[in-house]
């Protein structure tokens, strides 16, 4: 019986130590070079993919490119709900309000659009939902000049709510908090 000689032995170097030996008649070199041809491959397929799956957030409105239209289309948003607001149509206006902030966060006048409608939401007197509008004013415009007045009213209201000077919950509290409960 003929005997086969053993397979290579791996070399000791550390910069060939990833290679995989696989036998005799299996060269490394043939393997890595699959391997990276397979790797450019999927990276070939996979990167248009990953990059048409982003669709039309209004974030990655910045990143195609289109931020002067995205902003365009956000004051134009703005006025009508001002236009709104003006006229005394409060209930569109905060629709608009809400509608143009959340569809373009990143127009000029996004962070203006989420103030008036919080402050309508608080005049009319829907405290839960004007405390939420502050809250998203404060997640995402937090260097905006109108920032302190905002967590000025979103403390208020809080405090308000927990002397129960508020005739509906704020963010799950009771309308009067037991004070001999401690």
């Amino acid at each position: 019986m003929p005997s086969r000689p053993p397979p290579a032995a791996p070399p000791n170097s550390a910069a060939d130590s990833s290679v995989i030996w696989l036998s005799k008649s299996r060269s490394p070199l043939i393997l890595q070079s699959m391997i990276a041809r397979t790797s450019a491959w999927w990276f070939a397929i996979l990167l248009p993919i990953a990059l048409a799956s982003c669709g039309s957030d209004p974030e990655i409105q910045v990143l195609s490119g289109d931020l002067q239209a995205a902003n365009q289309q956000g004051e134009v948003m703005y006025r009508k709900a001002k236009e709104a607001d003006d006229k005394g149509k409060t209930r569109r206006a905060i629709r608009l309000y809400d509608k143009m902030a959340t569809a373009h966060p990143s127009a000029t006048s996004a962070s203006k659009a989420r103030h008036r409608q919080a402050e309508l939401l608080e005049q009319q007197g829907r405290v839960y939902d004007a405390f939420k509008a502050y809250d998203q004013f404060i997640e995402r415009y937090p260097g905006d000049r109108l920032y302190p007045e905002i967590i000025r009213r979103q403390a208020s209201m809080a405090n308000a709510a927990a002397q129960g000077d508020v005739k509906s919950s704020l963010i799950g509290l009771k309308t009067k908090l037991p004070l001999e409960k401690t």
